[in-house]
Parts: structure tokens; sequence; C-alpha cells
């Protein structure tokens, strides 16, 4: 099921709650029961125990993406992922001509080798200046402002290992063989089922849909 991506107008708050919220809770009541199998992703925080897990896979470059994670995500993380009842892990999956996101990408596998804060700084980074570097192409200017000097002269020999480029390979490869087509996809697991959901869901809907299974 898909909700909206970047290019589907904005509606107002309550109205996306009563239409949304339904659709996601028949969605995963329906689903067929699945377990988490081993993959490739990064775990941004939660444990593989937690009642809900959410594997996200993203491209940097794109604009939905971008919304996702800086207002559903990051909340998440912070309210939920910290206390171990939602598991959030991340795939990337950049586009097909999205040579930016491909690079985003490398850097992210790249800044994950120096730990979960420093990843996430550089995520937040790369897409809070999304705009910018899509513009200018100097996306290294973006990852830096993300860590001190001396972790970024780091990040830049991380980034010469081709350990780096098969990582993010094996992502990719991952997110064809479950048949991803677009970004972002989402794929919930709940009380031994999952489902996914493809485009961008407010923070605000998914805190209602995440009440019914933990507190």
């Amino acid at each position: 099921m898909r909700f909206w991506g970047s290019r589907m107008p904005i509606h107002p708050l309550i109205k996306v709650s009563r239409i949304l919220l339904p659709a996601l809770l028949l969605l995963l009541g329906a689903a067929t029961a699945s377990s988490a199998q081993d993959a490739p992703g990064r775990v941004l925080g939660g444990s593989p125990n937690s009642p809900v897990r959410i594997d996200v896979f993203s491209d940097f470059q794109c604009a939905a993406c971008r919304e996702l994670f800086l207002n559903t995500i990051k909340p998440i993380l912070k309210e939920y992922a910290g206390r171990d009842k939602v598991c959030v892990v991340y795939h990337e999956y950049p586009i097909a001509g999205h040579t930016l996101g491909l690079t985003a990408a490398h850097y992210c596998e790249a800044a994950s080798r120096l730990g979960l804060p420093r990843l996430l700084a550089v995520m937040e980074s790369v897409f809070l200046e999304q705009a910018t570097w899509a513009r200018t192409g100097n996306l290294e200017a973006s990852v830096a402002k993300a860590l001190p000097p001396a972790e970024f002269a780091r990040l830049q020999q991380i980034m010469r290992d081709p350990s780096v480029g098969a990582a993010v390979n094996r992502h990719t490869q991952h997110a064809l063989q479950r048949k991803i087509n677009s970004t972002p996809t989402l794929i919930i697991r709940a009380q031994g089922k999952e489902e996914r959901v493809s485009g961008y869901i407010p923070y605000p809907v998914m805190k209602q849909f995440l009440g019914r299974f933990v507190k």
C-alpha cells in the first residue's frame, strides 16, 4: 500500500490520521505470519527482540526519504527505540541514476564503522542538506559538517576500502530480492506478522499505530 511520496500534496493532519491509521492497522491485521530474516541492514536503535520492528528501505537523494527520516524516524528513535519498544533497521537502496544518493550511501556505510552516534550524525546532515548538495554536487561538505576533523579524516580513509561499496551492494541486492520498487518503503513487523508500506508516514500517524502494540 502506498501512502504518499514527495510529489503528492500534504493533507491536514487530522484528515490524514483518520485515513492512514485504519489503513495501516488493516494491512497489518491481514498480513501473513513472518519472521525477520538475517539480512544486511543497520540497526539505528532498539533491540532485535523489540515488540515492533521497522525496516526502512531508503535513498538519500529521495525527498520523501528525507521527510521520513527527519520527521518520523528520529522521533521513533527517541521515544521508542531507546526503551527497546521498536527496533529500527535501515537499508540503503539508492535508486538507479541517483549517483549522489549512491555516494551518500557509501559515506554512511563508512560512518557506521565509526560507531552509531557518528552514523546518525552523518545521516542527519546528509538529509538536512539534501537540496544543497543535490544542486552543487558537493556532498563531501555536508558530510564533513557532521564530524570533527580527525573523524572526517578517518572516514575518508574508510571510504577507500572496497568493502564499503560491497556492503552497499548487499543492501541493494537485498532490496531487489524483497521486490522493493520505491523509496521510502517500510516493512513493519508486529505480533508475528509483517506488511510493507511505501511513502512518507507522518509521525503522529505512526505514533497512534505503535500505541496499539507498545506503551
